[in-house]
């Protein structure tokens, strides 16, 4: 029985996770997503019900428009944890609680994600 109430759309997006307990974001890519949440598979085992600080890279139309990158910031829970396939990676579901949507960092390097993960910057509407 399908206890999703929005449709989820297989998309391969990089998203970095950052955990109360750690100090270094885990780079990984989503599976598939949706309004509501997201799957992704990291090598970093998670806990149900843990929650998590996420950086979404969203597509933009030009490759080469850095500065107009979009991401989501925000916070999700962790609603399930699989064994992967490959035995030493874990599948995980995420519930969005919020985020907001940010038109620019100032570069896309680990300083500057571990920066916005841990203190995010303001929304620009």
């Amino acid at each position: 029985m399908e206890r999703r109430t929005q449709p989820r759309t297989n998309l391969r997006l990089p998203v970095f996770l950052i955990s109360p307990d750690r100090a270094i974001p885990v780079h990984t890519q989503t599976e598939d997503l949706s309004m509501e949440g997201f799957f992704c598979y990291t090598q970093e085992l998670f806990a149900p019900g843990q929650r998590l600080r996420f950086l979404l890279l969203l597509p933009t139309a030009r490759k080469d428009a850095q500065s107009r990158a979009m991401y989501l910031l925000g916070t999700a829970e962790v609603t399930r944890v699989s064994a992967g396939s490959s035995g030493t990676d874990f599948g995980v579901g995420c519930r969005l609680s919020e985020y907001r949507v940010l038109t620019s960092l100032d570069a896309l390097n680990e300083e500057s994600i571990v920066a916005a993960l841990v203190d995010p910057p303001r929304a620009v509407m």
